[in-house]
């Protein structure tokens, strides 16, 4: 919580806030900051994502334990760089995808016209920069190089995807993938090829699950995924059974034991899941959530 009324302070001083760009007088809120899209930190936690996001810095920073290498420095440059960068480009998906979220009833911060687009793009700007700029200090070029490949993919991901959405499942697989990629090159780490290939195609079935629950918004926005190709049924059931499958086969491929526990821990989490899928798809899906998070951290502590 330090840190966060930290970033915040830091942030007002400069006189950043929403919908105006100058300074303005009052106490700084600690009880609503989380759901306050008034300043940068604020923006970014009620936009973007951040349990998420955060999953993606967790990812980064862990790779590090893994290694045997945790100082304090490179854990807390991987986690924020990565969290930061992650949370921008959701924000940076609410702001293309604006008309659709009205039109399909998601009233998100910039949807409703709580959070204006100006401010939310500056705010993102400033988080990636100082992402950047701890990256570059902490590991150097090589690392910030990868950041900088990683913002790129997650600023085109929404065009991209509206022109080609057939293949937006394996542009979000990719993007999941970067975490590890920033880790390998920051801490010169060599990553399991299969366990990376197996957590790829985890994220690929969870995407294709995901754009199921808006294939009608999809359809109505002209926009085909492969979830309105294929019959829905079929397809949702066989996207649960591979998020049941990966992870355990992942279980039965790692050698060490942690990766092993940690990867049936994800296959019993989506096994659960399903269960309550089956009665509250919203619940269902969330739960997924924790069966990703085991899966990433298997993950990252592979990464040797």
């Amino acid at each position: 919580m330090r840190l966060e009324i930290w970033f915040s302070q830091s942030f007002r001083t400069i006189g950043i806030r929403n919908s105006k760009f100058v300074a303005r007088d009052g106490t700084f809120d600690q009880i609503g900051l989380m759901n306050n899209t008034d300043t940068i930190l604020g923006m970014l936690l009620s936009t973007g994502r951040w349990p998420v996001s955060a999953i993606a810095g967790v990812a980064a920073a862990l790779a590090a334990v893994g290694s045997g290498d945790v100082s304090s420095s490179k854990l807390i440059s991987l986690f924020l760089g990565m969290w930061l960068v992650t949370m921008s480009g959701f924000v940076w998906n609410d702001i293309y995808d604006a008309d659709m979220d009205r039109q399909a009833g998601k009233m998100r911060p910039i949807a409703s016209g709580e959070l204006s687009p100006q401010f939310a793009a500056f705010a993102t700007v400033v988080a990636c920069l100082f992402a950047l700029v701890l990256t570059l200090s902490t590991f150097g070029a090589s690392a910030t190089l990868v950041l900088i490949c990683t913002m790129a993919a997650l600023l085109l991901y929404s065009p991209f995807g509206r022109v080609h959405p057939l293949v937006k499942p394996i542009w979000v697989g990719a993007l999941c993938m970067s975490p590890f990629a920033l880790s390998s090159v920051a801490l010169d780490l060599a990553p399991d090829a299969t366990i990376l290939g197996l957590g790829f195609l985890f994220i690929v079935t969870r995407e294709l699950l995901i754009d199921l629950q808006d294939a009608e918004s999809d359809r109505d926005w002209g926009v085909w995924t492969i979830d309105q190709l294929l019959d829905p049924k079929f397809l949702e059931y066989t996207c649960w059974g591979a998020l049941v499958l990966i992870p355990t086969l992942g279980a039965l491929m790692a050698s060490g034991i942690w990766s092993t526990a940690l990867l049936t821990a994800s296959a019993l989490a989506n096994a659960i899941a399903f269960k309550i899928y089956l009665a509250e798809p919203g619940r269902g899906l969330l739960l997924t959530r924790l069966g990703m998070l085991f899966a990433v951290v298997a993950i990252s502590i592979s990464l040797s």
